[in-house]
C-alpha cells in the first residue's frame, strides 16, 4: 500500500485470503482483516487466463473501507479510480490469484458523512479466489470491456443464452472451418465470427498482433436502419484448447477489436469461451 500525504486510513498491509461470491455474471471477492474491508468486483464467472479488467470502468470496482466502530464510529470508505486487475493461476478447481497492479482508491463520494481523506495504491495478490468451472449455458461465457478512452457504439452486452454456435468446414474457404456466434433476430443482431486452418489444432494459440491473423476473425452488429458495422481483432490471443471434425473449444484472453471504417468509431476486449 503507497500513500498520499493526506491518506488518514491504516497503513498497513492486508494479508487475508479471499472470500468469493459469485451471482449475476459476476465475482466478487472480499479480504477482510481486522475491521478492514476490501471488496472486488470483476463482470464474468468464468475467466481466462491472464485476463485483465481496469477498474473504474462499467462492472469492474473496487472499494476499501475501515470498520466505523474501530474509528470514533465514523465511516472510512474509499473508491478504486484506476489501475488494473489480472486473473492468473486458475487451477483445474477454478481457483486463481486476483493480481492488483497500482489500484488507485480515493474518497469514495457516494458514502454519507465519510471522513476519509487522501489517496492510496493497492498493489499485490489476492489468493484464491474462486471461479466457477463449466462453460456457461449456451455452450459460451463471453464478456465485451470497452477500451477507457476509445468508446464507441458496439453493442457490448452479454451474447444471450439463445445465441446459436455454428462450427464446421467453410463452404467459400477450403481447407478452412468456422466458427460463428449469432445473436437472435432482435433490436440489434449480433455475430462474432471466427476462422481456422485446417492445420490449427488443439492446443494452437492465434495471436491477432500478427497482421496475417487479422483478418480471420470479426465482430459485426446491425443497428435499426442501418447497414452491417464491423470491428476485427488487432491484440490478444484466442487458444484452441479442443477441435475435432465436428466439436470445437476456444478460449479468448483480451482479444482487443476496433473498428474497421470511420463510421464506425471505438474498441473492446473480449475474454471468455466458446464450445460447441
Amino acid at each position: 500500500m503507497k500513500t498520499s500525504d493526506g491518506f488518514n486510513g491504516i497503513k498497513k498491509n492486508l494479508t487475508e485470503t479471499a472470500i468469493t461470491d459469485l451471482a449475476g455474471g459476476q465475482l466478487t471477492a472480499t479480504v477482510e482483516q481486522d475491521g478492514r474491508k476490501l471488496f472486488l468486483t470483476i463482470p464474468t464467472e468464468f475467466p481466462t487466463e491472464g485476463q485483465t479488467f481496469t477498474v473504474g470502468t462499467p462492472d469492474v470496482a473496487a472499494t476499501y473501507e475501515e470498520d466505523p466502530s474501530t474509528r470514533g464510529l465514523n465511516a472510512y470508505g474509499w473508491k478504486g479510480t484506476g489501475g488494473t486487475v489480472v486473473v492468473k493461476n486458475i487451477d483445474a478447481d477454478g481457483k486463481a490469484t486476483l493480481e492488483l497492479d497500482s489500484v488507485v482508491f480515493g474518497p469514495d463520494a457516494i458514502i454519507d458523512s465519510n471522513a476519509a481523506s487522501g489517496t492510496f495504491k493497492l498493489s499485490g495478490s489476492v489468493r484464491n479466489a474462486q471461479f466457477a468451472t463449466a462453460p456457461a449455458t449456451g455452450g459460451m461465457n463471453l464478456t465485451f470491456t470497452v477500451v477507457p478512452g476509445d468508446e464507441g457504439d458496439a453493442v457490448l452486452t452479454k451474447f444471450p443464452a439463445n445465441a446459436t454456435i455454428q462450427y464446421g468446414a467453410s463452404l467459400s474457404t477450403p481447407g478452412q472451418s468456422l466458427i460463428l456466434v449469432n445473436t437472435v433476430t432482435g433490436v440489434t443482431p449480433r455475430r462474432l465470427a471466427f476462422l481456422l486452418d485446417d492445420s490449427q489444432t488443439t492446443g494452437t494459440t492465434i495471436d491477432y498482433a500478427v497482421e496475417e491473423n487479422q483478418a480471420t476473425a470479426a465482430y459485426y452488429q446491425t443497428l435499426s436502419g442501418e447497414d452491417e458495422r464491423g470491428w476485427y481483432p488487432i491484440s490478444g490471443t484466442m487458444t484452441i484448447t479442443d477441435r475435432t471434425l465436428t466439436t470445437i473449444t476456444v478460449s479468448l484472453s483480451n482479444v482487443k477489436f476496433t473498428a474497421g471504417g470511420p463510421d464506425n468509431g471505438g474498441s473492446f476486449v473480449a475474454n471468455g469461451t466458446i464450445t460447441k
